[in-house]
């Protein structure tokens, strides 16, 4: 079969970018290598940053996951369900009775705390189950009629974006996305590199079943031998060792593995009996040099790994899917040149660097020996919580180089539910011919243009310039199509 937009991955970055595609006059197709979703993320909680946020508002996606995040935070606190709702209202009254209102976030397990009122404005992460949050996606592509295969594993891709599948299907496309995580198949097959460091700690988690009583208290240990977060079941325990072994990648995590680590990291002797929901986790850091080559772009884990210390990757990437989606359905849809695909690696691969670079610098300092430790208390002191909260939060992004200092930023009181970009102000004719892919509202002063992923196109007063935004963003307008080069 024949497709417009084959996108391989059915998680959230997959889903999410289904979703804008299809608002954008494309319909695409998901293949998922699971059969059934996977059970255990029910329990993977997640933490969605400001921008992350901002840009569900955008989609009218933002308050249903503050009442998801509100119901998860009262089951956790053991608070009745019947008071759960859906009115995200008093998600901020809630954190506070939970004597969370003032935690803003960490970097590198250092905590910024809001003691005086000066970070106000900055709310932290909001927590969510990775698996809530794919059914949220997942029911809104439904809506929108995206078709999703599952039990569909890719083994190859063939003249470019052919996809061939481990039961003999093969699914031909005009465009094929890989979110298919850090081990990304579409990644490989495509011959996209993936430059960048080994692992430089490991993380060994789960549910662990212990014979006696423990012999740390629970909590968060630093140790000069790693870091031990110990609790009895049901909670989760973690150990981190630093400059870790070789080790298979493929094999599970097993309870005389995490035993041996708990004693290693704690010098006591802990006896495991059984574990669930084993894991391992490394801080390998990589990044694709390009996300596009011809006809496959890559989004996500499939074109960024880090450590999770931080937080980041989900983030990252639902905002690689926000950028590209809207890009790829105007080329898609044959309206505008595919060119405007190389924004896409020109805006989101540097916003990725910064990630890795930030991810790396977490890495250094989690580590408990003598000198760290010095500079972890020298840090403490130092560093400036809001300038930290604002990078992890993704508030400092900005697309381009423009004078105006308003091009590139984000609009965050924008509302864009139909996924088409908004222009704002006098000379609405000019944008006319345009109208099938931006929305238009009469103003006056100063004219702005606002792209589907609620970033500035453009600023200014000046027709002439407007007219050449309108062409760079979104193409050809409607009555010269013939002249798109497909």
């Amino acid at each position: 079969m024949d497709v417009p937009v084959l996108i391989v991955g059915g998680g959230p970055v997959g889903l999410f970018l289904a979703a804008e595609l299809r608002l954008s006059g494309v319909a695409p197709l998901v293949v998922e290598r699971l059969a059934e979703p996977d059970e255990g993320k029910n329990d993977d909680d997640r933490g969605l940053t400001a921008r992350t946020m901002q840009t569900l508002d955008l989609r009218g996606l933002g308050d249903p996951v503050r009442a998801m995040t509100a119901a998860a935070l009262r089951r956790l606190a053991g608070l009745s369900e019947q008071t759960a709702g859906d009115d995200p209202g008093d998600l901020a009254e809630l954190m506070a009775s939970l004597g969370m209102a003032d935690f803003k976030g960490d970097f590198a397990m250092l905590p910024f705390i809001d003691r005086h009122g000066e970070l106000a404005d900055l709310a932290p992460p909001l927590m969510v189950m990775q698996g809530e949050f794919e059914r949220l996606l997942a029911d809104r592509v439904a809506e929108l009629g995206v078709e999703v295969r599952r039990g569909l594993e890719l083994v190859a891709v063939e003249d470019e974006t052919t996809a061939v599948f481990a039961d003999g299907t093969r699914i031909s496309a005009d465009w094929l996305v890989g979110c298919d995580g850090g081990r990304s198949t579409v990644r490989r097959q495509a011959g996209f590199d993936f430059p960048g460091t080994d692992p430089s700690m490991l993380a060994r988690t789960g549910i662990a079943a212990y014979d006696g009583d423990l012999p740390l208290a629970p909590g968060i240990h630093r140790l000069p031998d790693g870091i031990l977060a110990v609790a009895p079941a049901p909670s989760p325990s973690m150990t981190i060792e630093f400059d870790p072994s070789p080790f298979d990648r493929d094999s599970t995590l097993t309870a005389e593995e995490f035993q041996a680590s708990l004693r290693r990291v704690s010098g006591h002797d802990f006896t495991v009996t059984a574990i669930e929901k084993p894991m391992r986790i490394t801080d390998n850091a990589r990044q694709a040099s390009t996300y596009r080559r011809g006809r496959v772009l890559i989004a996500g884990d499939a074109a960024h790994v880090h450590s999770p210390i931080g937080g980041q990757g989900l983030n990252l990437g639902l905002q690689d899917a926000a950028n590209l989606g809207w890009k790829l359905a105007l080329v898609a849809r044959g309206v505008a040149d595919d060119e405007l695909l190389g924004t896409y690696t020109a805006e989101r691969h540097p916003v990725g660097a910064q990630v890795l670079r930030d991810s790396r610098a977490e890495s250094a300092l989690i580590r408990t020996d003598a000198q760290t430790e010095a500079l972890r208390g020298v840090l403490a002191e130092a560093l400036d919580a809001r300038t930290m909260l604002e990078l992890s939060h993704g508030l400092r992004i900005r697309y381009g180089d423009d004078k105006n200092p308003l091009v590139g930023t984000f609009s965050a009181d924008t509302r864009l539910l139909d996924a088409r970009a908004r222009y704002v102000g006098p000379d609405v004719e000019v944008v006319g011919p345009w109208e099938d892919r931006v929305a238009v509202e009469s103003g006056s002063g100063e004219g702005t243009l606002i792209r589907p992923d609620g970033y500035l196109a453009w600023a200014g007063t000046d027709a002439d310039e407007l007219r050449a935004a309108l062409r760079r963003w979104f193409g050809t307008p409607v009555g010269n199509l013939h002249s798109v080069c497909r």
